[in-house]
């Protein structure tokens, strides 16, 4: 038998049963779309537990993602972890 704690990640399924809600309404305010070229795909770095909301990242396509945030705080926080993040692709793909 596997454990896996979600934490405050949801899942597809969550979002479905959500919509309608306060909280979906909330998370649509508070997305943002990612897209990452070459062979990069979204870096397991960004810490997420630093959200203190509810949180979903969606796959769009092999190199975009969508990522839904319950609190703008949040948005902002994993916002930050990516733009460094942009800095580090394009100093390594030099």
């Amino acid at each position: 038998m596997i454990i896996v704690e979600q934490g405050l990640g949801l899942s597809e399924t969550d979002m479905d049963a959500l919509k309608g809600t306060s909280l979906f309404e909330s998370m649509l305010r508070n997305r943002i779309v990612v897209k990452f070229s070459g062979s990069h795909s979204f870096p397991n770095g960004i810490d997420f537990n630093q959200c203190n909301g509810f949180h979903h990242r969606r796959e769009l396509d092999p190199n975009i993602y969508q990522v839904w945030f319950q609190h703008r705080s949040d948005y902002d926080i994993i916002h930050s972890e990516l733009i460094a993040h942009k800095f580090v692709i394009c100093h390594d793909d030099k």
